[in-house]
């Protein structure tokens, strides 16, 4: 299943970036993390909580492979699921699995940033 999911993912990502080259728009591919990225001693205690409301044990899997996959070279992803790995279990950056809260996306944002250069 997973596989098939990757495959869906390149396919989608395939199009947007056909969009993007048809209109001259440079395109940023990012990978994000999520709370299943996050190790269990800095997440907060909503955090614990999603996680364990919204098993995903396989995204850590599917991570792994997009990235294995030669497409993730090619279309320049850029994996900010490190990001947060300074993350404090007393901030709360996720109003669920993978929706981040405002403080959250600053700080992927500062990630992005470095990334980049901006």
């Amino acid at each position: 299943m997973l596989s098939q999911i990757v495959n869906r993912y390149y396919e989608n990502i395939k199009v947007i970036n056909g969009i993007f080259r048809g209109y001259e728009i440079k395109c940023f591919l990012i990978w994000q993390p999520s709370v299943y990225t996050l190790t269990d001693n800095s997440l907060h205690e909503h955090e614990k909580k999603i996680r364990k409301d919204t098993p995903r044990s396989d995204n850590t899997k599917l991570t792994s492979m997009i990235f294995a996959d030669w497409c993730s070279k090619h279309y320049n992803i850029t994996d900010l699921t490190n990001s947060l790995d300074t993350k404090l279990p007393t901030d709360q950056f996720y109003n669920d699995w993978c929706h981040l809260t405002r403080e959250g996306n600053l700080h992927v944002a500062k990630a992005l940033a470095k990334k980049f250069k901006f």
